[in-house]
């Protein structure tokens, strides 16, 4: 439990919190991968995907704790990438505030520390991806001043 005064805070993901991340991350999945499909079905691929997207070191990717007191609340992935106009942009690759923490400032909190840590770093421009059928996800990053700019489409070969 957190107390009614409780600021949030954003602190690095340490190299021993990996298992705490997985379940969060994995949390995360099952909200937004729709049921049924291989990747919700297999806990091996989620496992090979987690260590590929968040856990395989690169000297761009920051991993980030949303925390209240000493309570996580989400976490976020974030990079630095190179871009031919504006030099570097801020990427941010997954967002998660938990369910239970939802509706109380806490993702615009986050947001923003994440906003002050990509301009201490000389970033104008970011970007990031939200899946077309996360309807609060892309509600949330347009209150945020976020745009649409592109549809990426998928297909799954057999």
């Amino acid at each position: 439990m957190t107390g009614t005064g409780a600021m949030l805070r954003m602190t690095p993901v340490l190299r021993s919190e990996r298992d705490q991340l997985y379940a969060m991350v994995d949390e995360y999945w099952q909200q937004i991968r729709p049921q049924g499909s291989h990747f919700a079905t297999d806990p091996a691929a989620r496992a090979k995907y987690f260590d590929a997207e968040f856990w395989d070191e690169h000297e761009s990717r920051f991993l980030w704790w949303a925390k209240l007191d000493e309570t996580v609340v989400g976490f976020a992935k974030t990079e630095l990438m190179p871009d031919p106009v504006w030099e570097r942009l801020g990427f941010i690759g997954d967002f998660y505030i938990a369910a239970e923490y939802r509706g109380r400032g806490h993702g615009r909190a986050f947001a923003r520390l994440l906003y002050d840590w990509f301009a201490q770093r000389g970033i104008k421009y970011m970007r990031l991806y939200v899946r077309v059928d996360n309807p609060g996800a892309l509600a949330f990053w347009e209150k945020e001043g976020f745009e649409t700019v592109r549809h990426q489409m998928r297909k799954m070969l057999p």
